[in-house]
């Protein structure tokens, strides 16, 4: 898979060596991929700073109150350095809130969302994607994501299979 922007994703520590996390996937297809295990400011210091120097080169993907809906044409793909969070949506929102530098950033929900093919986790609405599948849609303006889609659906039937089945 090929996109030449870069991609930053904010993880929950928990998130890190969980089995059912997506953020790990996105790393194999898209090396390029940075991600930021952490949840308080302290903890995203070095990237805080990075994104002071230049904000408007950032995109934080989030459904915030005012964020605007991310088109085709924006953010401007692949020049826009884009920011996701992983973590669950509880601990997503403390995330969010415990980093109010983020809040200063260009801020985009996604649009054209169908609804979740990532089965294996709970979503508590039908358009809650997990971190791949974000990134998947946002990229999707620019680049063919298919191979993205792919590897979740693998991952998914592997993830099934060593699964016990209750009758």
């Amino acid at each position: 898979m090929h996109y030449s922007g870069e991609l930053h994703i904010l993880q929950h520590p928990l998130e890190q060596n969980h089995s059912k996390n997506t953020a790990r996937l996105v790393k194999q297809l898209l090396p390029q991929t940075i991600i930021w295990p952490g949840e308080s400011e302290s903890d995203f210091a070095y990237l805080k700073a990075k994104i002071a120097q230049e904000p408007q080169a950032w995109g934080c993907i989030y459904p915030a109150h005012d964020s605007a809906i991310q088109t085709g044409t924006n953010p401007p793909l692949p020049t826009t350095r884009l920011l996701f969070i992983d973590a669950t949506w509880r601990k997503a929102r403390k995330i969010w809130h415990l980093n109010p530098w983020l809040h200063s950033m260009p801020c985009y929900r996604l649009s054209n969302i169908s609804d979740a093919q990532y089965r294996i986790r709970k979503n508590h609405a039908d358009h809650q994607l997990s971190t791949l599948e974000a990134v998947a849609c946002s990229l999707s303006s620019c680049t063919d994501v298919t191979p993205l889609l792919d590897l979740l659906h693998r991952f998914q039937l592997h993830f099934e299979n060593i699964q016990p089945r209750h009758n």
